[in-house]
């Protein structure tokens, strides 16, 4: 067995994947925000509505995760990063 350390990540593609994951998210997550939202508005402009809490969600969650990356590499470059174990399995 072979132990090894992540001690860099890439911001950028961290970024990008939590943002396609944000899109599978958010549209959901609106549908079921507009039900607790008493306003008649909302109803009245349903799919504004959505777009605006998937655009809020994909933005928000790709700049945090940008912002984490580059918290963990800092502190990574300093203590060392996430270890993990790896074993060869034959291949039958």
């Amino acid at each position: 067995m072979i132990t090894k350390q992540v001690v860099n990540i890439s911001a950028l593609q961290y970024a990008k994947v939590a943002a396609a994951v944000n899109v599978i998210i958010a549209v959901p997550y609106a549908f079921l925000l507009q039900y607790s939202m008493p306003e008649p508005w909302v109803k009245e402009h349903l799919w504004l509505f959505i777009l605006a809490v998937a655009v809020a969600f994909i933005v928000v969650g790709s700049l945090f995760c940008l912002i984490g990356a580059w918290v963990y590499n800092i502190i990574a470059a300093r203590i060392g990063g996430f270890e993990f174990t790896i074993a060869e399995i034959g291949q039958n």
